[in-house]
């Protein structure tokens, strides 16, 4: 079981990412278009499942060096709609 104290962080991280996000996909969809791409540092696992849990596609992009490293870190992830 994780303290309440790790339970506000990663909150308050989940939070942080969504609103930031969703300021992203609502200036996407007005310019008509129909996926973003985010740095990782905005994106926990958390906000991962919860984006995924209200229907986005969330997917990693690895620059083609990564592609092959082991524990390499995606770029940046493209959320879509």
């Amino acid at each position: 079981m994780q303290t309440a104290a790790t339970s506000r962080t990663n909150s308050n991280d989940a939070f942080t990412g969504l609103t930031y996000i969703n300021s992203l996909v609502t200036g996407a969809t007005t310019q008509g278009l129909y996926s973003i791409s985010v740095p990782p540092s905005y994106l926990s696992t958390t906000t991962i499942t919860l984006l995924k849990s209200y229907g986005y596609n969330v997917s990693p992009y690895f620059s083609s060096n990564d592609i092959d490293m082991k524990d390499a870190q995606p770029q940046s992830y493209n959320i879509s709609w």
